[in-house]
């Protein structure tokens, strides 16, 4: 049940579309915890921030679900307009496996670097298909 991270990690990769890919051909997915000095841009930084416990039976003798919660943060050191695009092919892809977006991304432009990013909260049931 808590692996569901790597598995959304996994779609979304698969799922993000082929002409951003084509376009951004340095395009990098990470899930390192850390600041990468890779000089593949844009970057798409992946986490899971929590995975907590819902829907207790009262044995508690198995996990019926888990409300997860990822950061995802989108880096790029040339323009304002891809962190826009990544970022927007990202939401539509959290919102296809019904994930709720907990805040709105802003551009920020620290040392010539853009950055955006969100957060994505969903209860995923133990037989829940992403």
């Amino acid at each position: 049940m808590l692996n569901k991270g790597s598995e959304v990690f996994e779609n979304l990769q698969t799922r993000f579309p082929k002409s951003l890919k084509e376009k951004y051909a340095n395009l990098k997915f990470t899930t390192s915890s850390s600041e990468s000095d890779e000089t593949n841009f844009p970057q798409i930084n992946f986490q899971q921030v929590t995975a907590v416990e819902v829907g207790q039976d009262l044995s508690g003798a198995t996990m019926n679900g888990a409300q997860f919660t990822f950061h995802i943060t989108v880096t790029d050191n040339e323009s304002a307009s891809a962190v826009n695009e990544v970022m927007s092919a990202i939401v539509d892809i959290m919102k296809e496996m019904f994930f709720s977006m907990n805040q709105f991304p802003e551009i920020q432009n620290d040392s010539g670097t853009y950055k955006s990013a969100a957060r994505f909260t969903r209860v995923i049931g133990a037989g829940d298909v992403l």
